[in-house]
């Protein structure tokens, strides 16, 4: 029981994406405030943040013969007093953004990139038995491009008299590829 009871408490600290994603999140605050002007750590912006709210909470409640100010009371709001300037935190958020694939546009322009390539060389797998029939082992076979996959089809349907149908494999291949790309733009 004690053994089982061990492997349900290493489920429950498993790594997951949230957590991981958590931790750059801290890390990525914790960049951007050690560059704030004027200087504060993260865990000091959290105290003050913290210490606002809390004056906040009481400013609300004061008697309205007493109330002063809410800026005199609570002070200026933290995220609003540390600058940072804008260039900075684009690049380095974008460098988290990029160093754990936060970015699903630039994973399907990516996408799209291997399936247009793969147009262009399609390999696929191939199976072949040894003679004794018995094992099999794995190779790659490359296979006709596209292009040519659809000068044959128009030969095929329309013959040579009626078209070029190596001119028009290719446009039809651009125009594959021209709708790929205005996918990845829409996106």
């Amino acid at each position: 029981m004690a053994k089982r009871m061990s492997i349900f408490k290493k489920l429950n600290t498993m790594i997951t994406r949230d957590s991981i994603l958590s931790k750059a999140i801290e890390e990525c605050m914790k960049e951007l405030y050690s560059l704030a002007l004027p200087s504060i750590s993260w865990e000091d912006f959290i105290e003050e943040n913290r210490i606002y709210r809390e004056r906040e909470k009481k400013w609300v409640n004061l008697p309205k013969e007493n109330k002063i100010s809410h800026i005199e009371y609570c002070g200026p709001k933290p995220f609003e007093f540390y600058y940072i300037p804008k260039e900075i935190m684009k690049d380095i958020v974008d460098s988290y953004i990029y160093s754990y694939k936060l970015d699903q546009k630039q994973e399907l322009l990516d996408t799209i990139e291997i399936l247009k390539n793969y147009c262009k060389d399609p390999v696929v797998d191939k199976y072949i038995e040894e003679e004794n029939g018995s094992s099999r082992y794995k190779e790659y076979e490359h296979c006709d491009n596209l292009e040519t996959e659809l000068n044959q089809l128009f030969k095929e349907y329309f013959g040579d008299s009626e078209t070029d149908s190596h001119y028009v494999g290719k446009e039809v291949q651009n125009k594959f590829f021209e709708f790929l790309d205005m996918a990845g733009k829409f996106f």
